[in-house]
């Protein structure tokens, strides 16, 4: 009981948080509660266009199709209108043929549900082959099976289609163009705390846990890559067909692919860096440790590289809180700090001496890394329409033909 009601606590903070957050700011949360109220209005005006004012003897299957298409974006709803469409039609037709054959309901349940849920788990109809199964059980409830009948659900649920896309399309479309920032400034955090972490850990004489959990944590970088990958796929499907970015140009500017690459490459190197502290923390009884200096110039070179990652923009119209002099500063402590570890090689048997150069390799890989985004900052560009172009004219100038002489 007691944790029954620490969980719902829990959950009604999160909700209240999430509520406060969608009324103060701009987000992820306003753009759920939007979406939300947008699905109940569709749904609702579906219901007054063919229940109150058509009066249309199925009426439900308007604003159920309604609801179901106010989606994240609008290329989403117009491209599951057509899946939706097609599971409804196999529903309503496979139940008003069971249901003439059979003439009892049960029956006809029996023999149509089966068909309508294998043939609706085919990948053509995507999330919505259920419509087709619940489409037959709103059929033969109703006891309905004519042509007009099937005719009259086909054109229901058309009508709450259609409902539903203009309603996604022109009321406070979808226009979630931040994901991608976001994403990056998340991989950012992520990168400049993990190696925190690490050269603080390196400083008290981590074992091999955590090591081990650094390595875990690194390997969380590849989820944040995957997660970035997915929000620059939603950032160009908000572009498709959306009337707000068609009309406003969708002037948002997006960071460049290439920092996708650029902390692809970075987190490959925080992996590596991993791998080799695991392996060395695993060997420790074994292998002769590492000199004290080569400890604490890599954790100095790792604190100095988690400060240089917060340099890092993530789009062009970030600003730089940093001067130059304090950037210059954080360059030189981090090529000290490596010059020290790679020093730290000479005087050490062989093995602790290969141990090293794998350290420095590294680090210095991932030092350069930094440099090279600091040195070549690409440009943000506005988001791609995907083929739905704003052709512009653009001026002609005239030329003043000389006139003839009469």
């Amino acid at each position: 009981m007691r944790r029954w009601w620490k969980w719902t606590t829990q959950e009604a903070r999160n909700a209240r948080g999430a509520a406060v957050s969608a009324l103060r700011t701009p987000g992820a949360e306003r753009l759920r509660a939007v979406q939300a109220l947008k699905a109940a209005g569709a749904a609702v005006l579906a219901w007054a266009i063919a229940g109150w004012w058509w009066e249309a003897p199925m009426a439900i299957m308007a604003p159920w199709s309604a609801v179901l298409l106010v989606r994240a974006t609008v290329y989403q709803s117009v491209r599951c209108s057509g899946q939706q469409f097609l599971a409804i039609a196999l529903g309503t037709v496979t139940a008003a043929l069971a249901g003439t054959l059979t003439g009892n309901t049960l029956t006809a349940m029996i023999v149509s549900l089966p068909v309508t849920a294998l043939a609706g788990s085919h990948r053509a109809f995507g999330e919505y082959g259920l419509s087709a199964s619940a489409t037959a059980v709103f059929v033969l409830t109703y006891g309905s099976y004519s042509a007009a009948d099937i005719g009259h659900r086909l054109v229901e649920s058309l009508v709450g289609s259609v409902i539903g896309i203009a309603v996604n399309a022109f009321v406070l479309p979808p226009r979630d163009l931040r994901r991608v920032e976001q994403s990056l400034d998340r991989m950012r955090r992520h990168t400049c705390d993990l190696l925190s972490e690490i050269a603080q850990g390196l400083r008290r004489d981590a074992d091999t846990r955590a090591a081990r959990r650094w390595h875990e944590e690194a390997r969380r970088l590849g989820s944040a890559l995957t997660a970035l990958r997915d929000a620059r796929e939603h950032t160009g499907e908000v572009c498709r067909m959306n009337p707000a970015v068609l009309v406003h140009g969708g002037r948002e500017a997006l960071p460049a692919q290439w920092w996708d690459e650029h902390w692809e490459r970075l987190a490959e190197q925080v992996r590596a860096l991993t791998v080799t502290l695991v392996h060395l923390t695993a060997t420790a009884e074994t292998s002769p440790p590492l000199p004290r200096r080569a400890v604490t110039g890599l954790a100095e070179t790792l604190a100095a590289a988690a400060r240089l990652c917060e340099l890092e923009p993530v789009s062009g119209q970030e600003q730089d809180p940093y001067d130059h002099r304090d950037r210059d500063e954080r360059w030189r402590t981090a090529w000290d700090a490596h010059t020290r570890l790679s020093a730290s090689a000479t005087g050490a048997d062989p093995v602790s001496a290969e141990t090293i150069a794998a350290l420095a390799a590294h680090t210095r890989q991932l030092l350069e890394e930094l440099h090279r985004a600091q040195r070549h900052p690409p440009e943000p560009r506005p988001p791609e329409h995907h083929g739905l172009r704003i052709r512009r004219r653009r001026p002609t100038r005239r030329t003043r033909r000389p006139s003839r002489a009469h």
